[in-house]
């Protein structure tokens, strides 16, 4: 017998992915650090929706009292929720080295695209995507 609570987390989910959700492709990807390509076995999915957080990379770091200049750091991890029903509808599991496109249109053309790090079941009902 299903939870009461399990139609106030669909209804909660469908809420935060109207306002803050936006689309991405997923490309699975094979290989290893010297070959790869899109993996036959897990094919690509379009129109998927999910809540997305880049972080940007702050100015180079700068070194006192010399005139060298450090490189660019990023402070905060860019990372991707997927609501858990979304998530098994893919058919698949996402692995590291995947390739998340963020579709929406205010991302402009080409796409941008990130790599899957790891992916974590979450404790709200979605899957936590960490992207490199």
């Amino acid at each position: 017998m299903p939870s009461p609570f399990d139609a106030i987390d669909v209804a909660t989910q469908a809420t935060i992915d109207g306002i803050f959700g936006e689309g991405i492709r997923i490309r699975p990807q094979v290989g290893d650090d010297y070959s790869g390509g899109n993996d036959p076995d897990r094919p690509v999915r379009e129109g998927v929706r999910a809540t997305v957080a880049i972080s940007h990379m702050a100015p180079p770091t700068d070194y006192s009292g010399s005139l060298r200049n450090g490189a660019a750091l990023v402070t905060f991890a860019s990372e991707i929720w997927i609501d858990a029903t979304a998530y098994a509808a893919l058919g698949f599991e996402l692995k590291r080295g995947d390739w998340i496109e963020l579709t929406d249109p205010k991302r402009g053309s080409p796409p941008p695209r990130h790599i899957v790090a790891s992916v974590h079941p979450g404790d709200n009902g979605d899957v936590q995507v960490l992207l490199g």
